[in-house]
């Protein structure tokens, strides 16, 4: 019997506190069906709302792809102006949950990362791709916009041209030129991919969760939104909270004696 689409959740570390999530759809090139966006979502706000987790993978099932967007079964059935309007605020409210995770959320791309599926990754603080990869937002061969903001967020990610040219063309580009371009962080070989986002995961839960979100809520604002002067009034805040955590003290202690830090989010 076929496993039907979804999005599967495990969880890693010591004390569970890296979640990965994986699109599973692999007969379909991980394409997201309208369950799997509803679950997506549903578990996105769920980590957001956990403690105990730190740091979030999304990765594709299987090597062949991350994601190619949206299941042309779904692009089927947008037959109403009602189920058009559905499908834009899913993924609004997809793309707005992950920007307000307060805690890291890696991108693990090998193979494609097409359309929906590269905006998703768009939203992530970090992409790591394989050397096979290949980016590309191609709405506009099926007569459409990136309805999902990759419009929006790759021209911050690229110059101006070179957005335009990927977009309006409906380019693919390789995993080494989204490199040069500063779409991804990282290439590696394909057997390898997972394995080094695992354990850039393992740094990051091992780095004071409170510093952690404050840097996230910093650069969101000052990048992302573009409020410069929110995000300084947020710096100010946070650097003086901070000086007043335990963690800061324990990393303080930690370091004078030579031992590596054990913080509690506190």
């Amino acid at each position: 019997m076929t496993e039907q689409p979804s999005v599967l959740a495990s969880r890693q570390g010591d004390a569970g506190e890296i979640l990965t999530l994986t699109f599973h759809n692999p007969s379909a090139l991980n394409a997201l069906t309208l369950d799997m966006q509803v679950q997506f979502l549903d578990q996105i706000r769920a980590a957001g709302e956990d403690k105990t987790i730190r740091v979030i993978i999304l990765r594709g099932a299987g090597e062949r792809a991350f994601s190619s967007g949206g299941s042309m079964d779904f692009l089927d059935a947008l037959t109403t102006e009602e189920a058009c309007e559905a499908m834009y605020q899913r993924g609004a409210d997809i793309r707005n949950a992950i920007e307000r995770l307060d805690k890291p959320i890696l991108a693990a791309v090998s193979g494609w990362c097409i359309g929906g599926g590269f905006e998703i990754a768009m939203c992530c603080d970090m992409i790591y791709a394989s050397d096979d990869a290949r980016f590309g937002l191609t709405e506009v061969d099926i007569g459409l916009v990136p309805g999902w903001g990759g419009a929006i967020r790759l021209p911050r990610k690229v110059t101006v041209n070179k957005a335009k040219e990927m977009i309006l063309l409906g380019r693919r580009i390789s995993a080494q030129e989204a490199q040069i371009q500063g779409i991804v962080n990282d290439v590696f070989p394909k057997e390898r991919l997972f394995e080094e986002v695992d354990a850039i995961a393992r740094q990051l839960a091992a780095k004071p969760p409170l510093a952690v979100r404050g840097i996230k809520t910093i650069v969101s604002h000052g990048i992302v939104d573009g409020n410069v002067e929110r995000a300084a009034e947020i710096e100010h805040k946070l650097s003086v909270y901070l000086m007043s955590t335990n963690d800061f003290h324990e990393a303080v202690d930690a370091f004078r004696a030579k031992r590596k830090p054990r913080f509690t989010g506190t």
